[in-house]
């Protein structure tokens, strides 16, 4: 990651979650062997944490792996989704983030949102309700992975619109 932004110097330390891009629950903490050796030896984390599963690393691996070898391909086709997801939520009239992080949020639809999570389970989509930091009720999102098929995205808001109140855009993307 740092070598394809031209990041890095002797100060970099680089954290991240192998869990929601890999489905591995492994973090990671790379950097200059001394900063790295120095977090190890002042560091808590060992006290406070359990060494991972066998099963984890196991995930990590190939996940890291996968990355070797079709990270970029897998990327675009999930930036792709996302986007397309994007469009089918406009044509609708719904409103979402912005960007092309994964997790998309439906914004000010005017509808209950935890009906609206109810009516959506009871078809057989998971969505995710959850409180944000600065709204005052729940809101609604959901998880595009790059297992995710066009087909998927289409029903997912075909349902979700009509969850909310709104006439189907089935015909519009057909």
């Amino acid at each position: 990651m740092l070598r394809k932004t031209n990041l890095g110097g002797s100060g970099v330390v680089l954290v991240s979650s192998l869990a929601k891009a890999f489905g591995a629950p492994i973090a990671v903490l790379s950097g200059p062997a001394d900063l790295v050796e120095r977090y190890e030896s002042e560091s808590e984390t060992r006290m406070h944490c359990s060494p991972p599963s066998v099963a984890a690393l196991s995930a990590a691996e190939h996940a890291l792996q996968l990355n070797r070898q079709r990270g970029d391909s897998l990327r675009q086709h999930l930036v792709a989704l996302v986007r397309h997801f994007q469009s089918l939520l406009e044509a609708t009239g719904l409103t979402h983030t912005s960007g092309v992080f994964p997790v998309q949020t439906i914004l000010g639809s005017g509808a209950d949102s935890t009906a609206v999570y109810d009516r959506l389970l009871r078809t057989g989509v998971r969505a995710v309700l959850h409180q944000a930091h600065n709204q005052t009720g729940p809101q609604l999102s959901f998880l595009i992975t790059a297992r995710h098929t066009l087909a998927q995205l289409e029903r997912i808001v075909d349902l979700l619109a009509r969850a909310v109140g709104l006439v189907s855009p089935q015909l519009i993307w057909r």
